[in-house]
């Protein structure tokens, strides 16, 4: 059965088999390459190879590169270049491109890039050519991998960060977008992009999808989490970007597991995954014995470690003793049990403890007939 390779797929092929030989075969390369021959007719410039020529006598200058099969190429003012590789013969060669039968397995092929840029340079394997003040970047077999339409492009980090117009943006190895051209600043930190536009702050992961939206006014990465800021307000995002407190809040703190959040002079509990405990709508909360004592309104009342009501929140006074909460509420006084089950109403003067139980006591006020 034969299979339809695309052609995208079988340059990468290509130039993946390159890879793979000069790791095995460093040595035997440099071989072949050192018999690639500069020659001249005529005031002009070609290349051959035992014998064979490679590219004609048209050139104006060839400069030979470092590593030996790569070649700068001058010709009427403008630049070209010549990459020679040594693939498998297994691999189709494009028509046009000259190739030469080193053994049975293996081919040395040279891919010609047109002389029209107005400059070359060979780095990192590849050629980085400009036209008209604009910059790109061209493999060795002339594939593109940066279109040239950038003002900047640098090589940091295994990607290519380009500018254009006051922008930038990252692209990968092969010339595929991370980051798009529309930011004013890119940071890479911690694994992610951080970015920055118009004033506002965002994140995007190392494959460059966005964690944080860029529309934040500040962006600080604690505890594993995002707490951004927005408009004067507070919220924190996990790790991938979800939501775990929204962004409304005046003051956020993270404190025993929890985070303890104000709005509008109120207060309120959520815990680490966002689920509100405590309602942000009391003027205090405190946390005392695995419980939540609140207050609103010159009011208390207490809430257990999830959230659900022990003492309502109507209460003047609440004294804890004796396993029990001992109430007040406009001057008379009652009992609940550690669960908010009534003992005695509030509505006593006094309590006392008599044969093991409470009673309730009420002043007597004698009145004149």
């Amino acid at each position: 059965m034969k299979v339809h390779i695309n052609p995208s797929i079988r340059t990468l092929i290509i130039c993946l088999a390159l890879c793979c030989s000069a790791a095995a075969n460093g040595q035997s390369l440099k071989r072949y390459f050192a018999e690639l021959e500069i020659v001249s007719q005529d005031g002009k410039y070609g290349l051959s190879f035992r014998d064979q020529m490679v590219e004609p006598c048209i050139y104006d200058a060839i400069e030979q590169q470092n590593d030996n099969h790569a070649f700068i190429t001058r010709k009427g003012g403008k630049h070209g270049a010549i990459g020679a590789l040594v693939i498998d013969k297994s691999n189709d060669v494009p028509a046009g491109i000259w190739s030469y039968e080193l053994d049975r397995k293996r081919l040395l092929a040279a891919f010609v890039l047109t002389c029209k840029y107005d400059g070359i340079e060979y780095t990192g394997g590849n050629f980085w050519v400009t036209l008209d003040g604009k910059k790109g970047v061209r493999n060795i077999i002339d594939r593109e991998i940066i279109p040239c339409a950038y003002d900047e492009i640098d090589y940091t980090g295994g990607n290519y960060w380009v500018t254009r117009g006051g922008k930038r943006g990252v692209m990968n190895s092969i010339g595929r977008e991370v980051v798009a051209c529309v930011y004013d600043g890119i940071e890479y930190t911690g694994g992610n992009y951080w970015v920055t536009r118009g004033g506002k702050k965002g994140v995007m992961n190392s494959i460059g999808r966005e964690v944080v939206a860029c529309d934040y006014d500040g962006i600080e990465y604690r505890g594993g989490n995002y707490w951004v800021t927005r408009g004067g307000k507070r919220g924190v995002m996990n790790s991938i970007g979800r939501t775990i407190v929204e962004c409304n809040y005046d003051t956020i703190e993270y404190t025993g597991g929890n985070y303890w959040v104000t709005r509008g002079g109120k207060r309120g509990v959520m815990n680490s995954i966002g689920r509100t405990i405590v309602a942000c709508d009391y003027d205090d909360v405190e946390y005392r014995g695995g419980n939540y004592w609140v207050t609103r309104g010159g009011k208390i009342g207490i809430l257990n470690s999830i959230g659900r009501e022990v003492v309502a929140c109507d209460y003047d006074g609440i004294e804890y003793k004796g396993g029990n909460y001992w109430v007040t509420r406009g001057g008379k006084i009652g009992i609940l049990n550690s669960i908010g089950r009534e003992v005695l109403p509030c509505k006593y003067d006094d309590i006392e403890m008599q044969g093991g139980r409470y009673i309730g006591l009420n002043r007597y006020v004698e009145r004149n007939s």
